[in-house]
């Protein structure tokens, strides 16, 4: 359940990423100043890391709930066998 775990967030968080980072790119200005431009390319990596650190938490929340959920239905249905 690691390895799993540990692959959907990292695919969460690079998506989010990733997504963060065109979205950055989609609605700035190409002519910009080169200290405007340093100011973009600095936020848009702060901005885009902040993001994916919170969507890697959460995925990793969500499997932990669905990690829980599946025990419990499986601790569950073995206590009705018997």
């Amino acid at each position: 359940m690691d390895i799993l775990k540990s692959a959907v967030t990292l695919i969460a968080s690079a998506g989010v990423g990733a997504v963060v980072t065109n979205a950055v790119k989609a609605t700035t200005p190409d002519d910009l100043k080169t200290m405007n431009k340093i100011f973009v390319m600095v936020g848009t990596m702060v901005a885009a890391h902040a993001i994916s650190d919170v969507a890697s938490k959460y995925t990793s929340e969500q499997i932990d709930e669905i990690g829980k959920a599946a025990t419990i239905a499986k601790d569950y249905l073995r206590t009705k066998k018997h």
